[in-house]
Parts: C-alpha cells; sequence; structure tokens
C-alpha cells in the first residue's frame, strides 16, 4: 500500500510539473494560481457584461463602478507574496482597480490595492505587494476589481496569486 501511494504522489508531483506548478515533494519553491476574469461576478445583478474576444477577458457593459469579485482558497499556512492582475487598459482618463482583501471574522477588511496604467492596448499586468500568511480560521479572502469603464477600453484578464506552499503541503489546484 505505501508503494501505491508513493507512486501516485509522485505522479501528481508529475503531473503539476507538467502544468507549471511546484511538486509536493519540491520543498517550499514559490507557486502560484491563476484565477481568469470568468471567475469573477460584479456584486450587483444590475451589472451587465460580456466576454472579450471568446472568453479571453471579462468586461463591464453597464454600472462600472459597481465592485467584481470572486473567493480565493489557498492552503492553510501558504506564504501569499504578491497578487498579480492582468488587464487591458485602453482608456485614456480612467484606471481600472484589482484588490486582495481579507476578511476578519467581524468582517473588517484589510486590502491591498493597485490600479492599471492606462494606453495598454494589449494585456499588460501590475503587481500588488501582499505579504501575508494564510489562516482560514480567521480570515475569509477574495480577490476584487473595477472596471470603472463599462467598455473593451478597459478589459480584465484574470489575477495570478504567487505564494510558497506551508511544508508538506501541496499546491493547491481550486475548482471554480
Amino acid at each position: 500500500m505505501k508503494t501505491l501511494s508513493h507512486g501516485i504522489c509522485l505522479l501528481l508531483s508529475l503531473c503539476l510539473l507538467v502544468v507549471g506548478l511546484s511538486s509536493p515533494l519540491a520543498g517550499a519553491a514559490t507557486t502560484s494560481l491563476r484565477i481568469p476574469a470568468t471567475a469573477l461576478r460584479p456584486q450587483n445583478s444590475s451589472v451587465t457584461f460580456s466576454d472579450y474576444q471568446d472568453g479571453k477577458g471579462m468586461y463591464a457593459t453597464s454600472n462600472p463602478t459597481v465592485i467584481w469579485s470572486a473567493p480565493v482558497y489557498l492552503p492553510q499556512g501558504a506564504v501569499i507574496t504578491s497578487v498579480r492582475m492582468f488587464y487591458i487598459d485602453n482608456n485614456q482618463t480612467e484606471n481600472c482597480v484589482g484588490a486582495f482583501i481579507f476578511r476578519d471574522l467581524i468582517i473588517t477588511p484589510t486590502t491591498y490595492a493597485n490600479s492599471s496604467s492606462g494606453s495598454s492596448s494589449s494585456v499588460a499586468y501590475v503587481d500588488i505587494n501582499v505579504p501575508h500568511t494564510v489562516d482560514s480560521s480567521k480570515y475569509a479572502y477574495t480577490l476584487a476589481w473595477v472596471p470603472t469603464v463599462a467598455d473593451t477600453s478597459m478589459v480584465l484578464i484574470g489575477f495570478q496569486i504567487f505564494y510558497t506552499p506551508p511544508p508538506g503541503r501541496a499546491a493547491v489546484i481550486p475548482l471554480y
């Protein structure tokens, strides 16, 4: 039985390596989790939105100041180093805002945020510095985006969370 579980662990390590994640046998290597724009939804049902170029990203078609969000699930004890927001901001006057938020049991938010720079007709990114150790017994984690513009000049492509898994734990592959 021990040989079978070791073989499964090696197979899982190989699969994770193929998809670009660190192996659970590799120790404390930094890995990442990508969350596509399609995982985020507006927090108000009156917002209309559309996909960009057959699912490449999402953009608002109404109410651009409403927050879009998605929950984040990472291993207990993982150390988050940064969050990267991928976007297209082809608007000369407005910038979108991306944020990583964690709330305690009283719903007091701690927010780490950054905004787009404007004038990126192709995919660009901005990093959000998030020095935090995951503690799901105390906090709930959320990604958030505010488009600020309701057209294809402001498109969210997705987020990437960079973290170090806790010792002896594999990277998590959540199902959204």
